[in-house]
C-alpha cells in the first residue's frame, strides 16, 4: 500500500523559530476511490537525533506523521573564500588587466577621433583619407603577413638562405 508518492510532493514551512513545516505526499493508492495522502510534519529540536512517529490515520486515507530531529534544523552554510589567482583573495575591485584594457580602448578612441578631427579641420581631407595615418593602416595587413612569413621561414630553417623575402 502506497501512502503517497514523491512525484506529487509539496513543501510548506510553518514557523522559523524553531523551524517546523510539512511535507505532503499525494497520489497514493486509492482507498474507496480517493487517492491516499501522507503528511509529514517536521520540527527542529537540537537535542533530538531523530524521532519519527505515526500520529493519525483518517478514514479517507490521510496519514499524519511527525519527525522531530536536529537534522531538519537550518544550518548556516560556511562561506569559502574564492580566489582569482593561486593565492589572492577575490575582491570587488577591478583587475590590472581590466584597467589596461580600458586605457587601451580610451587611447584608441582619442587617437582615432583626435586624428580624424585634425585631418578634417587642418588638412581638409574627407572620407577614409581623414583617418589618421590612413596609408599605414591600409598597408598594415601586408606588413603583418610579411612578418609572419619571415618568422615561419626562420622556424622552418631558411635562416641562411635568401628565400625569406624573395618568396613573398
Amino acid at each position: 500500500t502506497v501512502c503517497g508518492k514523491s512525484t506529487s510532493l509539496e513543501w510548506a514551512i510553518t514557523a522559523t523559530a524553531p523551524l517546523s513545516g510539512t511535507i505532503t505526499y499525494g497520489n497514493g493508492d486509492d482507498l474507496k476511490g480517493v487517492p491516499r495522502l501522507a503528511v509529514v510534519s517536521f520540527v527542529c529540536d537540537e537535542s533530538v537525533d531523530h524521532d519519527f512517529t505515526f500520529t493519525t490515520e483518517n478514514p479517507d486515507g490521510h496519514y499524519q506523521f511527525k519527525l522531530v530531529s536536529k537534522h531538519v534544523c537550518l544550518v548556516p552554510t560556511p562561506t569559502v573564500p574564492t580566489t582569482t589567482g593561486p593565492s589572492s583573495p577575490r575582491s570587488n575591485s577591478i583587475s590590472l588587466g581590466s584597467i589596461m584594457d580600458i586605457c587601451v580602448v580610451c587611447f584608441l578612441m582619442m587617437y582615432v577621433s583626435g586624428g580624424f578631427a585634425y585631418m578634417y579641420v587642418r588638412r581638409g581631407t574627407r572620407g577614409r583619407e581623414a583617418l589618421p595615418n590612413y596609408a599605414f593602416w591600409i598597408g598594415f595587413p601586408g606588413l603583418v603577413k610579411e612578418g609572419v612569413m619571415f618568422i615561419l621561414g626562420k622556424a622552418k630553417g631558411l635562416r641562411g638562405s635568401k628565400a625569406g623575402y624573395e618568396s613573398l
